[in-house]
């Protein structure tokens, strides 16, 4: 996020292929450009929408993004299910869309998630009835006192996000 479509395609030139967005529209503008401009290369680059994603904006990140991290509400799944519907349907986009559902075991809503004994994620399913099974699980600590999942989000960050 924050950079241009110009650096993105300068780290496609480098090697690199997943890269994260984190605000639509202005990430469906700058995955249209870079596409446009580096054309087939093969294998092409992968942008995963990080972070919250508004229910009246599902049907865009859908059209455009590999993964949806952060999922924390029944509804946006159904609405991310029928904008991926929409895509393939359409050949916008020839995959399935990946949904990391965020879920909060310690009932802390503040920093979002699904708590699990409101919303149980057994219930959770897409616009065709599939069940929704990836989880990112948030508000566990290990032995050392940190939450887990911390560091492989920080190893997301790291690893070829801009």
């Amino acid at each position: 996020k924050f950079f241009p479509a110009a650096d993105v395609i300068r780290l496609i030139g480098l090697g690199e292929r997943i890269f994260g967005e984190s605000r639509e529209p202005e990430a469906g503008r700058k995955v249209a450009e870079v596409r446009a401009e580096i054309g087939d290369l093969g294998v092409p680059p992968a942008f995963d929408m990080i972070g919250s994603v508004q229910t009246k904006k599902a049907r865009t990140v859908a059209a455009w993004a590999r993964c949806v991290q952060s999922v924390d509400r029944p509804k946006l799944v159904t609405a991310l299910s029928g904008g991926t519907r929409a895509a393939l349907d359409s050949g916008v986009r020839t995959d399935p869309l990946e949904v990391l559902l965020q879920v909060s075991l310690d009932g802390d809503i503040s920093r979002g998630g699904v708590v699990v004994d409101e919303h149980p994620l057994t219930g959770w399913r897409d616009a065709d009835g599939q069940h929704v099974v990836a989880v990112a699980v948030q508000g566990r600590e290990d032995a050392g006192g940190r939450h887990a999942g911390a560091d492989d989000q920080r190893n997301q960050q790291e690893n070829h996000y801009a």
